[in-house]
């Protein structure tokens, strides 16, 4: 679950406010020192939580035209470091998940594409296991592995696919963002899903949102949840240009 933090310096004193992505931007082989701050948003007294933190290179890069909606490199995710975390207090729970049982097979036009993409020879059950496939695409547009189109949202709506596929037969949890911040997917803060291998989880996405800009970002994040963390990285959708109109 998205987790806000505040940053303090090794005096402690407060530098960045409550934020789920803080941005820097360093000399080379510049260091900064400081405390990550924050309240759990999950968890019981007694228990062990694995806390993920990530970084997102060119995070305040976004596209200047609709007609170019590529991020290269920008928004690219390094690997997580983890953290166990032992709950000493009752917590309150704040955050409503949605719980999805809806997988299927993963379709031959879906293994088709990998088979073209990949090896032919390749053990396609195994390259999943390892390397989970999560991506986000508009409703209307055709199926592409990779899609690095447009999103619209119009009256401050967006209407998405989620795919995802491969991976450990743990128990994941995906959020959304726009510009870095998490925001519900039809009227839940994040979509809970137990995995299985050769299965997979399509899904249609409703996003309400407000004060978009012309041009914004959005992408998902997935994590295995609760005691599963030992088994699964964390995994980000490529980033698209949401484009409101």
């Amino acid at each position: 679950m998205p987790q806000e933090t505040k940053l303090e310096t090794v005096d402690g004193e407060i530098f960045r406010e409550a934020a789920l992505v803080h941005e820097f931007s360093l000399s080379y082989q510049e260091r900064y020192d400081f405390y990550v701050v924050f309240t759990p948003q999950s968890g019981i007294i007694g228990e062990t939580v694995m806390v993920v933190g990530t970084a997102i290179f060119h995070p305040s890069f976004v596209p200047e035209s609709a007609d170019q909606p590529f991020f290269g490199i920008s928004h690219s995710m390094t690997s997580a470091f983890p953290i166990e975390l032992e709950i000493n207090h009752e917590i309150e729970k704040i955050l409503n998940g949605n719980s999805m049982s809806v997988l299927q097979p993963i379709s031959q036009e879906i293994l088709d594409a990998e088979v073209r993409r990949l090896d032919p020879n390749i053990d396609l059950a195994l390259n999943f296991q390892h390397f989970p496939r999560v991506s986000i695409f508009p409703n209307e547009a055709e199926f592409q592995l990779i899609y690095e189109g447009i999103v619209i949202a119009e009256n401050g709506r967006a209407r998405l696919t989620f795919l995802t596929y491969g991976g450990e037969e743990s128990l994941n949890r995906i959020t959304f963002f726009v510009n870095h911040k998490s925001v519900q997917v039809n009227g839940y803060d994040f979509i809970e899903v137990q995995m299985e291998h050769g299965k997979m989880l399509m899904i249609d996405v409703d996003l309400t949102l407000d004060s978009l800009d012309a041009y914004n970002t959005i992408y998902a994040l997935m994590m295995a949840a609760g005691s599963e963390y030992e088994v699964q990285d964390v995994f980000k959708t490529p980033t698209l240009l949401l484009v409101n109109e």
